[in-house]
């Protein structure tokens, strides 16, 4: 239970900017899981690992960052409606498979969130343009060039609007990508 709380307190560090600190109980969350003989595919173990990831990809370890994100998929494959559910809509990921070159994964990984985000909060919001934003992209590097003039000019009004339903949001993934 110290992991999970710690865990917590992770999550309100990298939320606040605080990477480092963040990334010190990270670690320390983590290696309490592992040495309580939690499970690999328990979902709290995965989140802690998540955690980790997406500092890595804040400080812009792309590679590192990509190897736990690619660990959590494989001990989750047992389990595919919780990878779903809690780990498969992190656009951090595609952040790094982007970063490593992967840029058929990470456009992939990016319209699966957009199509879900779409679904679940609708195209106005921030998260589902942010996702199709970062579709677009991917297209621009893959030379779809109508694709991402498409998407791009579909996202990019909603992520500049003041008034977008997340108005609020948006702070505490955009910092992650920074």
């Amino acid at each position: 239970y110290v992991a999970s709380a710690l865990n917590l307190l992770t999550k309100t560090l990298l939320e606040q900017g605080r990477q480092e600190e963040a990334e010190q109980l990270a670690e320390a969350s983590i290696q309490i899981f592992k040495e309580a003989g939690v499970k690999p595919d328990s979902w709290t173990f995965n989140d802690a690992r998540r955690n980790m990831a997406d500092i890595l990809v804040a400080q812009g370890k792309w590679g590192k960052a990509l190897e736990i994100y690619t660990q959590i998929e494989h001990d989750l494959v047992t389990d595919l409606p919780t990878f779903e559910k809690y780990f498969s809509g992190n656009l951090n990921w595609a952040f790094a498979q982007f970063h490593t070159g992967n840029i058929e994964a990470a456009a992939t990984i990016s319209e699966n969130i957009y199509k879900t985000k779409k679904n679940q909060v609708g195209e106005k919001h921030y998260e589902t343009a942010e996702a199709l934003g970062f579709l677009a992209a991917t297209q621009v590097v893959t030379n779809d060039l109508k694709a991402a003039l498409t998407n791009f000019r579909k996202s990019v009004p909603i992520l500049v609007s003041r008034s977008r339903q997340s108005h609020g949001e948006q702070n505490s993934q955009a910092f992650r990508r920074q």
